[in-house]
This record gives structure tokens, sequence and C-alpha cells, in this order.
């Protein structure tokens, strides 16, 4: 009888680049807020929550900040490794936590810097870069920071894929204002290039007679 052959199953880093063609900057933006709101419930909301998105047409960059608390650092293989995830997963969870942020970003640009502290702790930071991806090793260097406040974690994408003009950051205020409505409280303030999202509501909808929405 014939051995069975092995074959080398070890994921490569080209699917990161191969699971991105469906996201654009509101794609991807929305799944960068929706994991920092996923990390404020799984720490219990204990302080207010404050989003910032940030897009500077003129440099062509995108920052999304967060004081969901920060990442520790025996956990930030969560915002690094494919599939990484949480060992409890909530019903309140709302993105794709250990993925989606990693995708969101490299989908966006070419370098994605992340930056995280949590409390008064050690700050740390990391990249994801074209040089990054092209190498088959999974080993990535965390390196210690100050450059990011206490509870914070910062996303700063640069190297963008696409462009984005005047007219998108007024489609994209609006989209972040229609998702978001229903998360904008005195505890959770969400805010794109300094401006408080409106909270959209929708008071006319078409649905199923035996399906309503909640």
């Amino acid at each position: 009888m014939t051995k069975p052959l092995p074959i080398d199953a070890t994921p490569q880093k080209r699917l990161f680049l191969s699971i991105i063609a469906d996201y654009d900057f509101k794609t991807s933006l929305c799944e960068l807020v929706d994991n920092a709101l996923d990390h404020w419930n799984s720490s219990d909301r204990l302080s207010p929550l404050k989003i910032q998105v940030f897009m500077n047409q003129d440099r062509q960059q995108a920052t999304v900040k967060d004081t969901a608390g920060g990442v520790p650092r025996d956990q930030i293989q969560l915002l690094i490794a494919p599939g990484a995830s949480r060992e409890v997963v909530s019903d309140q969870m709302i993105g794709n936590f250990g993925v989606g942020g990693k995708r969101a970003g490299v989908a966006i640009g070419e370098l994605v810097e992340v930056y995280t502290r949590v409390g008064e702790g050690q700050g740390h930071k990391f990249k994801i870069d074209n040089e990054w991806l092209q190498h088959e090793d999974w080993n990535m260097d965390i390196d210690e920071t100050t450059e990011i406040e206490a509870g914070e974690t910062k996303i700063n994408i640069s190297k963008l894929r696409q462009g984005f003009s005047h007219d998108d950051l007024r489609s994209i205020f609006s989209h972040l204002s229609d998702t978001y409505a229903n998360f904008i409280s005195n505890d959770c303030a969400i805010f794109f290039n300094g401006k408080p999202l409106e909270k959209n509501k929708f008071d006319n909808w078409a649905y199923p007679q035996e399906y309503p929405p909640p």
C-alpha cells in the first residue's frame, strides 16, 4: 500500500491579498470601527468609548483611533494573524475580530501601522507592509513605543491602493452615520474628521409582514 503523501498546508500570506477584493473604503472603515466596538463590549464598557476616524485628502491617508482600552501584548496576535480570534465569542460581537481588521487595513493601503497601549502600561506597535507580505515567514517584530495614549489603539493606513475625493468623504460620513446611529450615546461617541456622526434614523421600513425589524 502506498504511503500517504504529506503536503505542506501552511497558509501563505498571499491570502491577505486574495480576500480583499470585496472591500472598499466604507466596508474597511466599518470593519475597523466594529473591532473597536467589540473590544469595548468585551471589556464590559469600563469607560466611555471614543472612536475617531480621520481621512486626510491631501496626504491620502486614513487613521482609526479608539479608547477601547488597548490590546495586551499577549493578545496582539489578534491584530496580526488571520484566523486568530477571541477564546470567548459573544453574540454582541458585530465584527470579524481577528480577521476583519487586518483584512480591512491591507485592503485600504500598502502600509498599515498599528499602535496599542493598555492603561498606563507600555505601548506597543507593529506594521504590515508589502515587504512583510512577500515573505513566507509569519514572524513579526512587536516594538515598544510612546507614540500612543493610555488605553488607546490607533491604526494608520497609508500608501493607499485607491484615492478618495471630497465627495467620497461626504459619502463615507453619511454611511458611517447610517451604520452606527444605534451605537451613538453618552457612553459611545464616534467622529469623522473631527465631526460627530449624525444619528440618522429610518422611520419607514419595507419588510415582509411576518418579519418586522427589531
